[in-house]
């Protein structure tokens, strides 16, 4: 018998900072699960969107706003931020994750987005996007294979030690480099085309300008 398996789900995280176009942010959901910290749910509204599970502390949104069709949950634990809160409410089966609303206005909020990311499972694709930027998460298991035009800027940035660097197709090249904070860095490297990036241990962040604007209404 022929074994068809579910694919698994993709998630979009939706989190309390910079407050994401509206049509980007319904582009972002389309066709995948999204989960929302807190005050996400004021974009989720004004973009008329259901999320599968709102959870936070609510001092950023107020409950009594929700439609009554919304599963939200209080969660008051001051030890953990609503990042955190969401990420432990994920379904077991999740495929990759996109996190929207993680970067921009307060910097300490920004700062500690990425350190949480840096302790999610580095077996799950993971990325942080808005309008304008984009931060990839590279591991041993999610390598980078991505098409970009040339001169594109690619900044590679080691919130983590990262062993073994390997890089093809970019105008400073990789070949099995160290990278870790107060060492080697890879800010303002540039694409020369497809653009591969792995590493043997550790974990890598790629930034780079969004390519273009493909969404709108």
């Amino acid at each position: 018998m022929m074994n068809l398996e579910r694919p698994s789900p993709e998630v979009v995280i939706l989190l309390n900072g910079e407050a994401p176009d509206l049509a980007f942010l319904r582009a972002r959901v389309q066709g995948r699960r999204l989960y929302v910290a807190d005050g996400g749910a004021i974009s989720c509204l004004a973009a008329g969107l259901s999320p599968e599970k709102l959870l936070g502390d609510f001092d950023s949104a107020d409950p009594q706003s929700f439609p009554q069709d919304w599963d939200w949950q209080r969660i008051p634990d001051q030890n953990s931020s609503d990042f955190q809160k969401v990420l432990k409410a994920l379904p077991d089966d999740v495929g990759a994750l996109t996190i929207l609303g993680g970067l921009g206005l307060r910097l300490d909020h920004t700062l500690s987005n990425l350190m949480i990311a840096c302790s999610v499972d580095p077996a799950l694709p993971l990325r942080f996007e808005d309008e304008k930027q984009c931060l990839i998460r590279v591991t041993p298991a999610c390598p980078l294979d991505l098409d970009l035009p040339a001169e594109h800027t690619v900044s590679l940035l080691p919130l983590m030690e990262a062993e073994g660097v390997f890089s093809e197709g970019l105008v400073w090249e990789l070949s099995g480099q160290r990278m870790a904070i107060g060492g080697q860095l890879g800010q303002s490297n540039r694409a020369r085309g497809r653009v591969s990036l792995r590493v043997e241990s550790g974990q890598l962040f790629v930034w780079m300008p969004a390519l273009q604007k493909s969404y709108g209404e």
